[in-house]
């Protein structure tokens, strides 16, 4: 107020720097500079009871000033004596008195005068308590204790909406032993976009300063995530706590002098700042010895934490080995094939709490899958409920789980689409002439029992025929060298002409290049689709990113952030779901097109979630792409059957349990596509169109499509009238299931489903292991 200089925190703006992805990472000098125009790029918050440390001068926030009073002046009217009554007025709800000297009433919590900025006990808690925004996870009940409350980093606390606070005092109490059961481990089973990462990120944070104790609960943190979201999570935690506060170390280059230097630095530094270790699984596999001889980690969180299913992998081996206890799992798809694979989660967050695998098996896993069978007795059926149900009350103390719709008031309007393509001529006549092949080796394999023999091969040629099916319905170029004799002599390049989907896919990108506003994701279980597609928008001319599993690591985020830029060309984005369907943030597009289906529904929930989740500001349009009466309709309504498991796991209603024998999945190697608009709509009974057919109930019970009834329907694409792209493929088309989702039309009975599913654990069957059996 008096204009006398006593420091610099350097945050002023260098006229030569604009960008910064300008400068390469290792160059002191650039990236000294970036670091002052980063603090300027970003808000910087201070918050009353804080200190910070100016030249030799300690300056303490006594209270706020607000932006009016700043912009008028009026602020630096006052006189002493206002601004003493003011500092009284504070210190009577909490906060600390005023003064120009060093504090004697209030004691920074850190000594930062040693280069090491080494840690002390904290006497007081580290941020204000009574602060009406605080976000507080411990609050002391003994003052014979001498314990302090922990209080999340207000500059993250200020961020967090409702369920993430939620969240992050769930995950605390359940790393600090405060819920009751035997474990400092926990599965955060979120559905994707609710901010799991944020959430992890304050946790971190918070463990590495506080403590009920007034010590660090942890002296060191390892993240541990696929190599395509490594670059992701360090600009997550630079982005929320500022890259003058925090410096995670990345281990996710597979170049050896830049992993050893990176273990070295996580290693050695006593800096809160570097206290954080974030390796990919397979860079922690390789150097996971060097890194589990690290004793101070403290905690371990583990994204995308379903990679963790198999004990016996390499991968969970490796992240068990590494010495922290605190252990937290993220998946918003938690579980994905059976119930062993969810005994070795719940076994790596807190060991030994399910006993061992064999006693899991017998007690939960083989009465839980009796009960599903068709063939159950009523005495199974009992039994099966009765485990669920307490399988259910054992987990439900360290797994939280809330779906999308708790983001839904957050989110713009999202418009979901299941269309059905008819096949072209050629599609169709190689697609037959492989169920044919399939049909008659299948019954010429079959032993009396009527179980396909193990000595005929079935099974490797089953799986061999279905790989070949899907690729049909991609474009039947990519079975050209297996069936090249169906092949008309003047097939030629442009495979839109004889593949439906692609000339879907074509006519779709031709509307939004001439829209111009509109980005899209396509979305693929193939690279070699990927390719295919990537030619068709060479030739339109057509600026395309494209991930997939031969892009490098180190270049994936930039992918995607030059992507997100508004101001770059290309607006296709080609990903493949395997290499890059989880984590990614791809919300400079408002359209995603899945193009081919996975036997597993996880992949696909997880691949439709780039696009519709926060940061998004338009209206989303999903598409999932199917071909009329194909292994592809098979493959979706195994997905929602896959998906119906939850409710005998968690409810123990073995009523919504479908029923579906092994003869039912020969049904996937039959052809309907020539009697039918929509195999999937026809198991509905419904009578909206007149060419439906009528399927069996038994069989409409097994698929156990309902949740389509809820949907809206169309034979003629012509009468859909909002959405105008789908009619310029109205030649493709056959069936269109519609599905909006406004947030603004919420109802209570969203909020109490929401709540009555915050406990929900997706369980889904092996459905191909089932084929080859």
């Amino acid at each position: 107020m008096e204009g006398k200089q006593i420091g610099s925190l350097e945050i002023e703006r260098s006229p030569h720097v604009t960008e910064y992805e300008e400068f390469e990472e290792g160059d002191d000098e650039k990236q000294s500079v970036l670091r002052r125009v980063h603090k300027r790029d970003r808000e910087l918050y201070i918050y009353p009871g804080n200190s910070i440390v100016i030249s030799t001068q300690v300056v303490q926030i006594c209270f706020r000033v607000s932006l009016d009073e700043f912009k008028t002046g009026a602020f630096f009217l006052r006189t002493p004596e206002e601004l003493r009554k003011r500092s009284t007025s504070v210190k009577k709800n909490g906060y600390i008195s005023m003064s120009t000297k060093r504090p004697t009433g209030w004691i920074p919590p850190w000594k930062t005068n040693a280069p090491t900025a080494r840690r002390e006990k904290l006497t007081e808690p580290l941020f204000n308590p009574n602060d009406p925004s605080a976000v507080v996870l411990y609050r002391p009940c003994d003052p014979l204790k001498k314990e302090v409350a922990v209080v999340v980093d207000p500059v993250i606390g200020k961020c967090l909406r409702p369920h993430q606070v939620q969240g992050i005092q769930f995950l605390y109490d359940c790393v600090m032993g405060h819920r009751g059961y035997k474990g400092e481990g926990c599965i955060l089973a979120d559905d994707m976009g609710l901010g799991k990462t944020i959430q992890a990120i304050g946790l971190v944070w918070t463990l590495l300063h506080q403590s009920p104790s007034g010590v660090p609960a942890v002296k060191k943190a390892v993240i541990v995530a696929p190599s395509s979201l490594v670059g992701n999570w360090c600009k997550e935690f630079k982005k929320w706590l500022g890259a003058e506060n925090v410096d995670p170390v990345p281990l996710g280059d597979s170049d050896k002098k830049k992993a050893k230097s990176s273990i070295a630095t996580f290693k050695f530094s006593h800096e809160v700042r570097q206290s954080i270790l974030v390796a990919s699984y397979d860079q922690l596999k390789i150097y996971i010895k060097e890194i589990s001889a690290i004793k101070d980690i403290g905690l371990v969180i583990c994204d995308e934490g379903h990679r963790l299913k198999n004990s016996q992998s390499k991968t969970s081996i490796a992240v068990n080995m590494l010495p922290a206890t605190k252990r937290v799992i993220l998946s918003g798809t938690p579980i994905q094939n059976d119930l062993e694979e969810f005994h070795a989660m719940v076994s790596f967050c807190n060991p030994g709490i399910l006993r061992d695998v064999g006693v899991f098996r017998t007690v939960y896993s083989e009465k839980i899958l009796a009960m599903r069978e068709p063939e159950a007795t009523a005495e199974e059926r009992a039994i099966g409920r009765e485990r669920a149900l307490n399988l259910s009350k054992l987990t439900s103390e360290f797994i939280l789980r809330r779906t999308a719709n708790v983001n839904r008031k957050y989110l713009p309007p999202k418009v979901d689409h299941l269309v059905i393509c008819k096949l072209k001529p050629l599609q169709e006549a190689i697609y037959k002439h492989i169920c044919e092949a399939i049909n008659r080796d299948e019954l010429a394999s079959l032993s009396k029992d009527g179980k396909t023999s193990a000595a005929s091969g079935g099974g490797c040629t089953a799986l061999a025929n279905i790989s070949d099916l899907k690729k049909v319905c991609n474009d039947p170029n990519l079975v050209r060298e297996t069936y090249g004799h169906l092949f008309p002599p003047d097939f030629g390049n442009d495979s839109t002409k004889f593949a439906v989907k692609l000339k879907f896919i074509e006519t779709l990108l031709t509307d939004l290049r001439n829209n111009g506003r509109d980005r899209i994701v396509i979305v693929s279980n193939y690279t070699q689709t990927l390719s295919v597609l990537a030619n068709m928008c060479a030739s339109h001319n057509w600026g395309y990113f494209q991930l997939d599993g031969s892009t490098v690591v180190a270049k994936r985020q930039k992918l995607v952030d030059m992507f997100n830029d508004p101001l770059r060309e290309e607006f296709i984005f080609l990903l493949s779901s395997k290499a890059g369907g989880c984590g990614l943030n791809l919300v400079g597009a408002n359209h995603l097109v899945l193009f081919d289906p996975d036997w597993n529904p996880a992949n696909d929930l997880q691949a439709m979630a780039r696009v519709w989740r926060p940061g998004q500001t338009k209206k989303v349009y999903l598409y999932r792409t199917l071909c009329t009466g194909t292994i592809e309709e098979k493959i979706f309504q195994r997905q929602v059957a896959k998906l119906s498991l939850a409710d005998s796991v968690v409810t123990g209603d073995a009523d919504s349990v479908p029923d579906f024998n092994t003869k039912d999945l020969m049904d996937i190697f039959t052809y309907r596509g020539q009697e039918t608009n929509s195999d999937t709509h026809d198991l509905l009974n419904c009578r909206c169109s007149k060419d439906a057919k009528k399927i069996p109930l038994h069989k409409r019970q097994a698929a156990k499509v309902d949740e389509l009834r809820n949907w809206v329907h169309y034979d003629d694409v012509s009468r859909i009238k909002e959405h105008s792209l789908l009619k310029s493929c109205q030649g493709e088309i056959s069936f269109v299931f519609l599905k909006e989702t406004d947030p603004s039309k919420a109802t209570d009975m969203d909020d109490l489903e929401q709540e009555v599913s915050e406990v929900a654990v997706n369980f889904a069957s092996v459905e191909e292991e089932q084929i080859t059996a």
